[in-house]
């Protein structure tokens, strides 16, 4: 199975369970992880990052052991079938109140 490994920033958001005074009692699952991308030249985060909340708290590295392919492949299908269902369901959803607003046109010129 293959790995990934790599550096990152880690982070906390205000919506998150962190408490400074125990760091160590934070779930790995309460930080995010992101990349250098995060950071400005003075190594702050950016003000899109920033002014959301969120907060560096540290570096991390990070050792990623991929799923198998065909898992993988599995799982962005099934993903992106998820997304068809939503856009149809909102397009139909559109499509049905244009044609109300259709409808109650015709009935007014059908009513003169």
């Amino acid at each position: 199975m293959p790995k990934i490994t790599g550096e990152a920033v880690v982070m906390v958001g205000k919506y998150t369970s962190f408490n400074p005074a125990k760091p160590e009692e934070t779930p790995a699952y309460g930080f995010h992880f992101s990349g250098p991308q995060s950071l400005d030249e003075f190594g702050e985060l950016n003000s899109i990052w920033a002014s959301d909340g969120w907060v560096v708290v540290g570096k991390a590295r990070i050792e990623i052991d991929l799923i198998e392919r065909d898992t993988m492949t599995a799982n962005a299908v099934t993903s992106l079938r998820k997304q068809k269902a939503a856009v149809l369901a909102t397009a139909q959803a559109e499509a049905t109140r244009i044609e109300g607003q259709i409808q109650s046109l015709l009935a007014i010129t059908n009513e003169a």
